[in-house]
């Protein structure tokens, strides 16, 4: 992941965060150092319509992070890859909820990858 944007974690530490894979919620806080499992889960799924565009970059890669920071705080979703099978797009819409209290639970995402694996 590209990282470049400064922020302050719990021990008031400056580290990086890359505004192309964090969740909206850590966007959108003041410190930026509120990680959970669910705020990993946003990530993971854009790392996964990553590998399933064959390598694109979230939201373009001549794009400036303050111009993708302000099109993520507008709203502006990933669209599902060409060849992104309809299964492995559900899994990463879930993922890439913008409430991360109903996005689903990594436990949840191995369960969903297992059933298909056993199609």
């Amino acid at each position: 992941m590209t990282r470049t944007k400064d922020c302050a974690d719990e021990d008031n530490k400056s580290t990086d965060i890359s505004v192309r894979y964090c969740a909206p919620e850590i966007l959108k806080s003041i410190d930026q150092s509120n990680y959970s499992e669910a705020s990993d889960v946003y990530s993971l799924g854009v790392l996964m319509w990553e590998a399933c565009s064959h390598g694109k970059v979230p939201y373009g890669s001549d794009t400036s992070n303050d111009d993708i920071r302000q099109r993520r705080l507008s709203d502006e979703q990933l669209l599902q890859p060409n060849d992104c099978h309809t299964r492995i797009w559900i899994i990463i819409e879930h993922c890439l909820l913008r409430t991360p209290e109903i996005r689903d639970t990594m436990k949840k995402i191995q369960s969903k990858f297992l059933e298909i694996h056993l199609e």
